[in-house]
């Protein structure tokens, strides 16, 4: 269809590990990398050996067929490549969905529609190419495009956290020794509004006030919620400039009973939290 400049190869791997929570986290390794979690491919057992026995009873015999039609209708099959690939970013534009890599997994999507529309007129059977496609649209950008916002929407939630649980949150000054922390508080509000010269610049936003956690305590929250990649959310952010942090790590020292605790500690503007009900949880 196309000739390309380089070799590609395609590993196609099934397990019960993520392989990409055992990566770096960048939008490269997930335009490269797609993983889908399904409880099963079939109904049963017996389905599933029968798949499996007719598959090693044929194989090989497919991949000739399409490559004989593929040189026979070239032009066709690369133009319906294109017209899958443009269906999908016009999905991705009308769902206003921020994915930089987009451009690049559409090609990958289409790929796949394309794929299945050949191997149907080929084998000339019934196959249901949207349902195809929007297995690939879920799995490819939608779950890209949540992986590539983890971090902003960590740290909206948050943000609704602290604002709902303000009361649990026990007053910091700076050069002050911290009060000492009971059951009911979930961790420390440092203000450095009234400390000249003391503020932290991300862009044009001005932040004054950390709202400080222990680590296990935002890890708890955020898993109850729902969240999975917490430990890529805190890079990302991190990486936002929306936490203080030592060093490398996306965490923070902080004394708690007069321990030195690993925390994380949320930059924040007042009028951020002011934005949710106070109401608390």
């Amino acid at each position: 269809m196309q000739e390309t400049a380089q070799f590609e190869t395609v590993f196609v791997s099934n397990g019960e590990n993520s392989i990409l929570k055992k990566c770096n986290s960048n939008e490269g390794i997930r335009a490269r990398l797609f993983e889908v979690f399904l409880d099963s491919f079939t109904r049963s057992a017996e389905e599933s050996d029968a798949i499996k026995e007719t598959v090693s009873l044929n194989y090989g015999i497919l991949t000739p067929i399409i490559a004989q039609e593929l040189m026979k209708r070239s032009d066709y099959w690369n133009n319906r490549r294109s017209v899958w690939k443009e269906s999908t970013k016009d999905r991705i534009k009308k769902e206003n969905i921020a994915l930089n890599t987009a451009d690049r997994i559409s090609e990958y999507v289409a790929l796949f529609s394309m794929s299945c529309e050949l191997v149907g007129k080929v084998l000339e059977i019934e196959l249901d190419v949207n349902e195809v496609f929007e297995f690939f649209y879920l799995h490819m950008i939608i779950k890209n495009a949540e992986c590539a916002n983890i971090g902003v929407r960590t740290y909206d939630y948050m943000l609704e956290y602290f604002s709902k649980n303000r009361m649990r949150f026990l007053d910091v000054y700076p050069n002050f020794p911290a009060p000492p922390m009971n059951d009911e508080c979930v961790g420390f509000r440092l203000d450095y509004s009234n400390v000249k010269g003391k503020k932290h610049k991300v862009g044009n936003d001005v932040f004054r006030m950390l709202y400080i956690l222990p680590e296990h305590t935002v890890e708890e929250i955020l898993k109850n919620r729902g969240f999975e990649d917490i430990k890529v959310a805190m890079k990302d952010l991190a990486r936002r400039k929306l936490l203080r942090t030592h060093g490398d790590r996306p965490t923070w020292e902080f004394p708690i009973n007069e321990i030195k605790t690993r925390v994380y500690a949320f930059w924040v503007k007042d009028d951020e939290i002011d934005m949710f009900d106070s109401e608390e949880e």
